[in-house]
């Protein structure tokens, strides 16, 4: 049988070790965190990002540059239409027609536009390009006759001449 002294001094040599090895522990772990630390950064190459950011921001340069080319041919592009259309809503205003010759007549306030919705003695106005006139209906014609399609001769399209 082993005697108890011996037993103790065994563990206690085996925990004097362990105290040691303990005690380099965290140095010999961070050397080895450092060399694995050294190895990433040998293999990080920032040249390489550098390049691709420089890239990236040529590239988004000219983005930029067709989207304003875009934006301002847009915008010419509504400004040609809006002035089009401005020209053509100005060529059928009320003025513009009576720049061209025609007249408005008006029943009060009312503008008429039948023959029929007069009355013998009933006054009018009219509106010219450069003023208004006052008349009175002298008598009501009644409406003309409407143009009616000739008819087609029986038998397909019929004569050209």
């Amino acid at each position: 049988i082993p005697r108890l002294e011996s037993i103790v001094a065994d563990k206690s040599q085996a925990l004097d070790g362990l105290a040691e090895r303990l005690k380099l522990a965290p140095a010999k772990l961070i050397d080895g965190k450092r060399r694995d630390l050294d190895v990433l950064l040998a293999r990080l190459n920032l040249d390489r990002y550098v390049r691709d950011l420089a890239r990236f921001a040529a590239d988004l340069d000219a983005l930029m540059e067709r989207l304003a080319r875009g934006v301002r041919r847009s915008a010419a592009d509504t400004a040609t239409s809006a002035n089009a259309m401005f020209a053509r809503l100005e060529s059928v205003s009320p003025k513009q027609v009576l720049n061209r010759g025609y007249a408005i007549v008006y029943a009060g306030a009312v503008p008429i536009t039948l023959a029929a919705e007069t009355t013998a003695g009933q006054a009018l106005g009219i509106e010219f390009a450069d003023g208004k006139i006052g008349a009175r209906v002298d008598a009501v014609a009644p409406p003309g006759p409407t143009s009616k399609a000739k008819p087609r001769p029986a038998g397909g399209q019929g004569s050209l001449f």
